[in-house]
């Protein structure tokens, strides 16, 4: 490793530039970027003496002694750089979320939380502690603790909760109020509910109007008994009635009060009254516009309160409609909703409650026949049947699932599935199985696709991720499925059961199943002793060069190296915007200098007329090796790339001396100039004729060109046999087919 001493780098980067192997890593020293500096301390050290010892220590640390012989600037990619926070390695560093990182390090020998920006510099000084729990209030884990909606939650031990902004401030003073029994303390929406702090009897329990919701400047909207978390658009507030000593005054055996609904305003949309406890009506929370109505009235409600006639004749005709109740769980979920009567269980034998499901009209799509039913998602609902036990237990309910059209696609009473997840979009679930042949029926979860076939057997401790309050990522990301077996070993899946990631590739172990997943698209792995990233396809996305590496997302991670930290920015690589089959190509034709820089973004994107001839004239001057001297002649442009073409005959006009560069290229055209750059590359490809399904179609002057290429397996169809020939064509297939012909010839 030596240093950079080129002026246009130490000028373009204005800090300390070190090199290896041609490749430049550029360490900035900023003034304002050192937290662990007093203020004390920076008034007294004089800029130049904390610089050179910054500097010599930066040095000493990337020394490849003490990397262990690792060069970060020698396997870095070029769209990745390294930061320096200017401190020792901190303890911890959460996922960064809306541009903020919530990080520990060590102050006065405690462990104390605060906030970075995106560019490493603290905003929020650690001073605050990273939980707090009670009976009531399950122990807080990280996604309170981050941004949301500019946002978030704080506590001190001894002064409590409250919110900072972006800046450090505290919006929302701490000891006010406190996390909501039952409510993520996340604003969303501009709004958060919480609870007031004061109002907590000595049994721990909510009183006299202690739910509050607030406004982003921590202004009271409204305040209640309880205020559920706000879903579509309203929430559910509880009100209870007092008299003067407090106690709660009764109407016979009920409290005197109800359930209404207030919009994000904190405005009434559905009073209480409506709802009286008395009343025994049990509104559940909205979902797609409707919520469920349960206890003695059986109805759906709109967002006016008022019922939807559809409903109406429900109770009459022996159903109810289940997802109410003091929970506000279940209801509407992809436009149906499951309902009850009571009947024999066909399985068992016995009057019990059999479940099925309406759609929003009120039709009922699948008649009640299941001993239980769960909420439909991404089309599909899981349904259950009861069946003789075992080992002691009388039924035991077997688990299969049914479409929108109310078709049974895995049976229950034939599955061998005892319990079932929701199905995900991208057509699975994570089904579990007890082994019956086990007298303590130990069992395990598996896999199965939304067509009833296996795609994982039912043997791993866990399927999907199990603690994703770390990550707010979703459960399988890109599709993958996350499996862990019973040694504590990590191993990803795709949908069709194949190995991204195999066991024993992600860092951590055991800590892995609680510390380890995906986050922002890329998963942390472990390679001779050093730490780098993986991507959704299994593939090394940062190189493992690093002691330490911390949760990748929004393009940040931070790093550790020789107990320095840094923070590692990937910029974005443009091939993401392309399709998975594609990269490989694109990759290999921006190698050989065949795709001009102007293209090499929004792939999926449709071609132009004029893309198409910049990458004509790019594989041609390539594969020559000589570059277009003359050139043709149009009256709507003066684009060299268009006009060389023409000079080689690859490119014509659409009529009228125009050439029409901005306009989409179709696949017809680019048939026809792909199988005339062949011929002037002295190439011709072989005659023969289209075989697509709407060959027929053709325009004469294209139809022999569309053959050629077909033939020479330069350009396929698009699906069923079709050649599509006035679709656009996209960036990635113009490019891919030049790549195609660029290397037959060459």
């Amino acid at each position: 490793m030596g240093y950079c001493s080129a002026a246009a780098c130490e000028k373009s980067y204005g800090g300390l530039c070190l090199k290896r192997r041609g490749h430049h890593i550029n360490i900035e020293i900023e003034e304002d970027g050192r937290p662990a500096l007093t203020r004390a301390a920076r008034k007294v050290m004089k800029k130049r003496f904390v610089c050179a010892v910054l500097v010599f220590a930066l040095a000493v640390s990337l020394a490849p002694s003490a990397l262990g012989g690792g060069a970060f600037g020698s396997e870095l990619p070029p769209n990745m750089h390294l930061k320096s926070l200017g401190r020792g390695a901190f303890q911890q560093v959460l996922p960064y979320y809306e541009g903020y990182a919530w990080f520990c390090d060590s102050v006065g020998g405690a462990r104390k939380w605060g906030f970075m920006d995106s560019g490493g510099r603290v905003v929020v000084e650690p001073v605050y502690d990273r939980y707090w729990a009670d009976s009531f209030n399950a122990t807080l884990s990280h996604p309170e603790y981050r941004f949301s909606d500019g946002r978030a939650l704080v506590y001190l031990a001894g002064s409590g909760y409250g919110y900072v902004d972006t800046s450090g401030r505290l919006v929302v003073p701490l000891g006010k109020y406190e996390p909501a029994h039952g409510v993520a303390p996340f604003y969303r929406d501009g709004v958060a509910v919480v609870a007031r702090a004061s109002t907590r009897n000595a049994q721990g329990q909510l009183i006299g109007g202690a739910s509050v919701l607030l406004d982003r400047s921590g202004k009271e909207l409204a305040a209640y008994d309880r205020i559920y978390a706000p879903q579509d658009g309203l929430a559910r507030f509880e009100h209870y009635e007092r008299d003067a000593r407090g106690e709660f005054v009764y109407v016979g055996d009920w409290v005197q009060g109800g359930v209404g609904f207030i919009d994000l305003t904190g405005r009434v949309a559905i009073p209480w009254t409506a709802f009286p406890f008395s009343g025994n009506a049990k509104p559940g929370n909205f979902s797609e516009g409707f919520s469920v109505v349960g206890g003695h009235r059986i109805e759906v409600i709109d967002k006016a309160g008022k019922p939807v006639p559809a409903f109406a004749g429900f109770a009459g005709k022996g159903y109810a409609i289940t997802g109410s109740g003091d929970s506000g769980t279940g209801g509407f979920s992809d436009g149906m909703v499951a309902i009850v009567r009571r009947g024999t269980d066909p399985m068992i034998g016995e009057d019990s409650q059999l479940y099925g499901f309406a759609d929003r009209s009120g039709r009922i799509v699948v008649e009640p026949k299941y001993s239980w039913a769960l909420d439909f998602a991404n089309g599909f609902a899981r349904v259950a049947a009861a069946v003789p036990g075992a080992w002691g237990w009388a039924t035991m309910d077997r688990w299969g699932f049914v479409d929108k059209a109310g078709r049974e696609v895995l049976s229950p009473s034939k599955s061998k599935y005892h319990s079932m997840r929701p199905f995900t979009e991208y057509g699975f679930a994570a089904a579990y199985a007890y082994d019956l042949t086990q007298e303590d029926m130990a069992g395990g979860w598996g896999a199965v696709r939304s067509d009833g076939r296996e795609i994982l057997p039912p043997v791993y401790r866990f399927i999907g991720e199990n603690n994703l309050t770390v990550t707010g990522e979703e459960e399988f990301p890109g599709g993958l499925i996350r499996a862990a077996d019973y040694s504590g070993r990590v191993a990803y899946f795709d949908g069709g059961g194949n190995v991204v990631i195999p066991f024993g590739t992600i860092i951590g172990g055991s800590a892995a199943l609680n510390d380890n997943f995906f986050s922002g698209g890329l998963i942390r792995y472990g390679e001779n002793g050093k730490i780098g990233y993986l991507d959704l396809t299994g593939s090394v996305a940062i190189p493992p060069i690093f002691d330490g590496a911390g949760y990748y997302r929004e393009g940040k991670a931070v790093v550790y190296a020789a107990g320095a930290a840094y923070l590692l920015t990937v910029e974005p690589d443009p091939l993401d915007s392309a399709s998975g089959w594609a990269r490989p190509l694109l990759r290999e034709a921006a190698d050989k200098g065949i795709v001009p820089r102007a293209l090499q973004r929004d792939y999926r994107g449709a071609a132009t007329r004029q893309d198409f001839a910049a990458l004509v004239v790019a594989a041609y001057e390539s594969a020559t090796g000589a570059p277009i001297a003359g050139r043709g002649s149009f009256s709507d442009t003066d684009d060299p790339d268009v006009l060389k073409a023409a000079y080689i005959g690859v490119v014509d006009g659409v009529g009228g001396g125009r050439y029409d560069p901005g306009a989409a290229l179709t696949r017809q055209q680019a048939a026809v100039m792909l199988s005339r750059l062949a011929d002037a590359l002295g190439c011709p490809l072989p005659d023969a004729a289209p075989s697509f399904s709407d060959s027929g179609t053709l325009p004469s002057w294209a139809y022999a060109s569309v053959g050629r290429v077909q033939a020479a397996g330069i350009m396929e169809g698009t699906g069923g046999n079709m050649f599509s020939p006035r679709a656009p064509y996209s960036r990635e297939q113009a490019i891919a087919t030049v790549l195609r012909l660029y290397n037959m010839v060459t």
